[in-house]
C-alpha cells in the first residue's frame, strides 16, 4: 500500500513567502510613484509660487525696487522649461517683460519728479500730458500685470 502524503504548511510556505514578496515590491512601487508625484508637485509649486509672488509685489509696490524680481522670475525659466512645457516658458518671458516695464514706468516716473523738485508734484487733474503720460504707461503696466496673474493658473495648470 502506498504511503499518502498529507499536506501540511510548510509545504505551502514557498508559495506564501512568493506571495508576500509581490506583495511588498507592488508596495515599493506605488509609493515611489506617489513620492515622484510629490517631488514633482513640489518643484512645480515652487517656480508657481516664485512667479506668482513677483507678480504681486510688483503690482502692490508704488516705489523703485531693486531688479531682484525680474532676474528671480528670469531663473524660474529653466525650471518652467521641463516641468510644463512652451507654454508656460512663453508667460514667465512676458512675465519678466512686463516686470521690466513696470521698473521702467517706476523710473520714468521717479526721474520726471526729481526733475520738478522745485514745484509741486502734479495734480493728475491738471493738464500736464508728461506726467499723465507717465501714469498712463503704469496703469497700463499693472494691469497687464493683473491679467498675467489671472492667467498664470491657467498656464501652469
Amino acid at each position: 500500500m502506498p504511503i499518502q502524503h498529507t499536506r501540511t504548511l510548510f509545504d505551502y510556505t514557498p508559495f506564501i513567502a512568493m506571495v508576500i514578496a509581490i506583495g511588498v515590491a507592488l508596495m515599493q512601487y506605488y509609493l515611489q510613484r506617489q513620492q515622484q508625484k510629490q517631488n514633482l508637485f513640489e518643484k512645480r509649486w515652487k517656480a508657481y509660487w516664485e512667479i506668482y509672488s513677483c507678480i504681486q509685489a510688483a503690482i502692490n509696490t508704488e516705489a523703485h525696487n531693486d531688479l531682484s524680481h525680474i532676474t528671480e522670475t528670469l531663473n524660474q525659466v529653466y525650471y518652467v522649461q521641463f516641468l510644463f512645457g512652451r507654454e508656460a516658458v512663453r508667460f514667465t518671458l512676458s512675465v519678466a517683460a512686463t516686470l521690466a516695464q513696470v521698473e521702467i514706468d517706476l523710473l520714468n516716473l521717479e526721474g520726471y519728479t526729481s526733475s520738478h523738485l522745485g514745484r509741486a508734484v502734479p495734480d493728475p487733474s491738471t493738464d500736464d500730458p508728461e506726467y499723465l503720460k507717465l501714469t498712463a504707461s503704469r496703469k497700463k503696466t499693472v494691469a497687464n500685470l493683473r491679467r498675467l496673474a489671472r492667467e498664470q493658473h491657467r498656464v501652469f495648470h
